[in-house]
């Protein structure tokens, strides 16, 4: 039995249902905590990518980090990428009328950019949801 196919398409199904109300969820799983590893994970993407580059954010379920990269990043061409059609529409809302921030969906196992294309990558919470840490 293929168990990444499967899991791909559990975790598909999931997400397309959750879409709504994943933030208030991820909030009461982590007991708040997601907020201050966030901000942690924001904080270290802008030290590390520099003016005008390319950031990518795989897994970008809702689009909290990516637009939160792009409102403090104004300089940073920021890229989210998730395979989930609902978590993208949810992106779309949180990241209206940010000129920097791009949506793309995609499978974080079969990125659709050339190698090289981006200056920073980061995952967050998308990573536990993959079939395949390692490809990732």
């Amino acid at each position: 039995m293929d168990m990444t196919g499967t899991k791909r398409a559990r975790v598909y199904e999931i997400f397309e249902t959750i879409a709504p109300r994943y933030d208030r969820a991820n909030a009461r799983i982590s007991l708040g905590l997601e907020k201050g590893w966030k901000k942690l994970l924001i904080r270290r993407v802008l030290e590390g990518a520099g003016r005008g580059q390319q950031v990518l954010d795989v897994c970008c379920g809702t689009g909290d980090i990516s637009t939160a990269l792009a409102r403090k990043g104004r300089d940073l061409h920021v890229t989210g990428l998730d395979f989930s059609p609902a978590m993208l529409k949810a992106a779309r809302e949180k990241g209206r009328g940010l000129p920097n921030l791009q949506w793309v969906q995609g499978d974080a196992m079969d990125l659709p950019f050339p190698d090289g294309t981006f200056a920073a990558a980061c995952i967050s919470f998308g990573l536990r949801n993959t079939a395949d840490y390692a490809r990732v």
